[in-house]
C-alpha cells in the first residue's frame, strides 16, 4: 500500500508534467484541441500551488520524521489515513488522465 508521502510526490510530479505539457503546447495545438493554453496553464499552476499548500498544512510532504510525517502521525487513525490516501489516489488519476 502506498504511503501518503509517495502519493503526494506522485501528484506533485504529475502536476509538474501537466504544467510542462501545457507550456510546450503551441497555441495552434491548443485551439485544435478546443482549449485556451494560457488560461489552462494558469489554472494548472494555481491548482499545483494550492495542492502544495494543502499538503504542507496536513504534513503530507514530510517523510520519516515522527513529529512531522502524516504517515507516522496517523498510525492510530487508520480511517483518516485511508481517506487522505483515497483523495491523493483520485487526484493522481485525474492528473494522469488530464495529460
Amino acid at each position: 500500500m502506498p504511503t501518503i508521502y509517495s502519493l503526494y510526490k506522485a501528484c506533485e510530479l504529475y502536476y509538474q508534467q501537466l504544467c510542462d505539457a501545457l507550456q510546450d503546447c503551441t497555441l495552434e495545438e491548443a485551439a485544435h484541441n478546443h482549449f485556451h493554453r494560457d488560461l489552462s496553464l494558469a489554472v494548472a499552476r494555481d491548482a499545483s500551488s494550492r495542492f502544495k499548500v494543502w499538503a504542507q498544512s496536513i504534513r503530507a510532504h514530510q517523510r520519516d520524521d515522527p513529529t512531522r510525517s502524516l504517515d507516522l502521525q496517523s498510525e492510530d487513525a487508520e480511517g483518516i489515513r485511508e481517506r487522505i490516501r483515497k483523495i491523493l489516489e483520485d487526484l493522481q488519476e485525474s492528473l494522469v488522465s488530464g495529460q
